[in-house]
């Protein structure tokens, strides 16, 4: 069913980006042909990224020279700069600059949120531009696809909010280097909003990515953002410290205990291998998405395992920063 027209006042879109090249051309493109006013929010690129988002018409604002970079500052920033031009806002679509808007998502979103006023931010589905590029957009391409439509605890990057909602919650948190959208999410829940995904895509991406190095680094973030966010709610919902707490167990203490006790006994290593590929398979076998083969599981599975080394190293890095009084950094992989 065609989606309903939507007032194209009342939705503002704001793309972030860093150096995203011919990426934020087609995200940009995409944004403006909804007909919605667009903020573009520019982390200090090198390259043509704010020349090429003016001759889109897109409204731009550079992030300061002196300011510590994240993508919650700029979601932030865009957000505010948004809701000051265009006080008739009601909504506020977030995207990455390495996504594209999939045609029909913006009325759709707006028509969820207009039928529930209970629901504060509504999300989609991501799906991978060329999932069969290489085996780093292979897995990609599935965790996209993970969890199930309805309620929600957490959205990520692609998501529309209720302007109202959001300054209720405080916006992004511009400190909050990585796990910048489950923090929000966490506050827009405690202030009684319900968030949803709905069943269908929302952006397509294009991770680009084509080496281990950046791999190790986007999964050394994750357990980051993962202990920073656990640690900023540990006195309410305790979002990410089970997973924190599993991931400093099984991707860092129980291999270097397997490692040490080797001197004496292999016990504990073929436990630790075994936990692992169990893992493996449980991970394979959890694998969602359409025309998956075995290939594609496989890497997967393994991708979820090994992952937890570099997850363990992140988190471990934030706890000691933290304890030694340390401002948050941003890890990039791109």
């Amino acid at each position: 069913m065609k989606a309903a027209a939507v007032d194209t006042a009342r939705c503002g879109i704001v793309v972030i980006g860093r150096n995203e090249g011919e990426r934020l051309r087609r995200s940009l493109t995409s944004a403006v042909a909804s007909g919605c006013p667009v903020v573009y929010v520019d982390s200090r690129s090198t390259d043509d990224s704010v020349m090429v988002a003016k001759e889109l018409g897109a409204e731009v604002v550079e992030l300061d020279v002196a300011a510590k970079l994240s993508a919650a500052l700029a979601r932030h920033t865009g957000a505010l700069a948004m809701m000051a031009a265009h006080p008739a806002v009601q909504y506020l679509q977030f995207i990455d600059g390495d996504c594209v808007l999939s045609s029909g998502w913006i009325e759709r979103s707006v028509a969820a949120l207009d039928a529930d006023i209970s629901l504060v931010a509504v999300c989609g589905f991501r799906r991978e531009a060329e999932p069969r590029r290489n085996v780093f957009h292979r897995v990609v391409s599935i965790e996209w696809q993970l969890g199930g439509v309805g309620d929600v605890d957490a959205f990520g990057g692609d998501v529309m909010i209720r302007a109202s909602a959001y300054r209720a919650a405080g916006g992004y948190n511009p400190t909050v280097v990585a796990g910048e959208d489950p923090d929000l999410s966490s506050r827009l829940r405690s202030g009684g909003g319900r968030l949803e995904r709905l069943d269908g895509i929302a952006t397509t991406h294009d991770i680009a990515m084509h080496s281990v190095k950046q791999w190790w680094k986007r999964a050394e973030r994750g357990g980051y953002g993962g202990a920073l966010v656990a640690d900023l709610h540990r006195h309410t919902d305790r979002l990410y410290w089970h997973e924190t707490k599993r991931s400093l167990l099984w991707g860092g203490v129980a291999p270097l205990v397997a490692l040490v006790a080797l001197r004496f006994t292999r016990i504990p290593l073929l436990l630790v291998a075994a936990k692992y590929a169990l893992s493996t398979v449980r991970a394979a076998r959890g694998a969602t998405g359409h025309d998956l083969r075995f290939i594609d599981r496989a890497a997967w599975g393994v991708s979820c395992v090994a992952a937890s080394v570099p997850g363990a190293i992140g988190a471990a890095r934030y706890l000691l920063e933290a304890r030694r009084g340390r401002q948050p950094h941003i890890i990039e992989y791109k």
